[in-house]
């Protein structure tokens, strides 16, 4: 049986791997929008992509941030480097690369065939960051911290992961964003969007 906090943390893992699903289709009928057959409004994206920024991934990135991440600190691993360090700057590296996913979404003017191009690269690029972050975290992170953070204080880190989880929806827009979130899920994944 896993620990408490990892369970809370892999959850979260499985419901971004279907929004990451659901990018991937995405991303691969823009591809083939070039067939005279295919029409898809890139801006269906654009509030998906905000869902997953603004609330699924604060949340996450929060929760290991300012609660996993310090508390192996605090048993002994560096900050600066190693796994801690590694995920740290992977985080970095994956809002900036969904940053520039967002703008080249945004773009108000449409796409020619390089900014087509370039919204696949980049995407292709996300996703497979994305994918190997989490598998990072899920081999070496996820359980070294099942076994040596005891599972009195693993209650309390799950605890704070839940107010986190409720700072987060209480955010402004999280409410409508998730919403958004359901329904573009529910288009390109059905079935998926319930575990919204």
């Amino acid at each position: 049986m896993r620990s408490p906090v990892i369970e809370h943390l892999v959850q979260e893992h499985l419901h971004i791997q279907h929004c990451l699903d659901a990018v991937d289709t995405f991303t691969t009928l823009v591809e083939r929008v070039g067939h005279e057959s295919e029409t898809v409004d890139r801006h269906e994206l654009c509030p998906f992509l905000d869902y997953l920024v603004e609330v699924l991934m604060l949340r996450h990135e929060e929760k290991e941030e300012t609660v996993l991440l310090p508390e192996l600190q605090h048993l002994g691993f560096a900050w600066a480097d190693g796994p801690l360090a590694h995920v740290r700057r992977d985080h970095r590296q994956g809002r900036y690369l969904v940053s520039a996913l967002r703008q080249a979404t945004h773009q108000r003017c449409a796409w020619n065939a390089d900014d087509l191009r370039h919204f696949v690269a980049l995407s292709r690029e996300w996703l497979a960051f994305n994918r190997r972050h989490m598998q990072l975290e899920e081999t070496v992170l996820f359980p070294v911290a099942a076994i040596r953070i005891h599972p009195v204080l693993q209650e309390t880190m799950t605890a704070r992961f839940v107010a986190i989880d409720h700072e987060v929806d209480e955010l402004p827009d999280a409410q409508r964003l998730t919403r958004e979130g359901r329904l573009f899920l529910e288009r390109l994944s059905p079935g998926m969007a319930a575990a919204c």
